[in-house]
Formats: C-alpha cells, sequence, structure tokens
C-alpha cells in the first residue's frame, strides 16, 4: 500500500473514530431552572401575582410545547397540609403554545399576550408562615420524540400576615 492511501486510511479511521463516543443530547429537568418572585409583604386574603421566569441553563436550543396554565403552585401550612390558594373553578382553555428555548435564554411567559394573570395568582385566608412549591410542565420536542419535564423549584417559604 502507498504512502497516500495509508495516511488517507489513517485519516479516514480518526474521522469515523473521533464520532464515536459522541452521545446525543436528552432534554432533562436539570437543564432548567425556575426563578419564583413574591411581593415582600403579603397579606391573608390578599390575591398575590407569582412571577415565574422558567431559564434553558444547558448549551442547546429547545422546541417545546406547554398550555396556559404553564406554572402550577402549592401551598402547604407547617404541618406539611395542601391549603387551598383560590375559591371556586379555573377554567383552563386547552391551548397548546409552542416555543424555542435557547441556550441560556429566560422564558418570560408573563410578559407574553397568551399570558392569564388568574392563572398565577393565589390567595390564602389566613395569616401564618407556608411553604409554597412551584413547578412546570412542559413538552420539549427533539429528534420527533416529546420529552415530558416537570420543573421544579426550590420550595420558598412565605409569611402571610
Amino acid at each position: 500500500m502507498s504512502n497516500g492511501r495509508s495516511l488517507l486510511l489513517v485519516f479516514f479511521l480518526l474521522i469515523l473514530l473521533s464520532g464515536c463516543g459522541v452521545s446525543e443530547a436528552i432534554p432533562d429537568e436539570s437543564m432548567f431552572d425556575l426563578n419564583v418572585t413574591l411581593p415582600e409583604t403579603i397579606h391573608a386574603d390578599q390575591t398575590v401575582m407569582i412571577q415565574v421566569d422558567l431559564t434553558n441553563n444547558s448549551k442547546y436550543t429547545w422546541e417545546g410545547m406547554h398550555g396556559l396554565d404553564l406554572f402550577k403552585f402549592k401551598v402547604k401550612d407547617t404541618q406539611g397540609n395542601e391549603v387551598s390558594t383560590y375559591e371556586g373553578i379555573r377554567v383552563v382553555d386547552a391551548l397548546g403554545i409552542s416555543i424555542k428555548l435557547r441556550s441560556k435564554e429566560i422564558y418570560e411567559f408573563y410578559k407574553s399576550d397568551r399570558y392569564q394573570e388568574n392563572l398565577n395568582q393565589i390567595t390564602i385566608k389566613n395569616p401564618g408562615i407556608y411553604m409554597l412549591e412551584v413547578s412546570c410542565d412542559i413538552g420539549i420536542n427533539h429528534k420527533e420524540k416529546e420529552y415530558p419535564l416537570t420543573i421544579k423549584a426550590e420550595p420558598i417559604e412565605i409569611i402571610i400576615q
């Protein structure tokens, strides 16, 4: 075999082997963060807007889909019992919203014209110390497959005056 062919073969093998072991990224919850903003002071029986930012911390851009109720809120008392945060029935339109989450980008759904303020408000009837749990349900579409993710913020202690 001539030197030219040998070098070509070695070069081809190096290119072929350099692709081995490279894994394709699969979206998961660890690639995202939720940043929750609340008023400094909250009074009993006061309706409070909860502002949540979703951050894509990965180096990838993802195509996603979510509903109008992107964020879910649970409030628990000091004994761990869930506390009602609204009265009556909440109606949510079954509207799917497509988004592109670019690398290191912050998604501010509350700035969207499709945002429904009432789905991101809570009212707690009684004064006390509570824990607020915030989660985000989103589907990430990648390589013709959907990855349903539930991203959770760290629980936040809130004091209702």
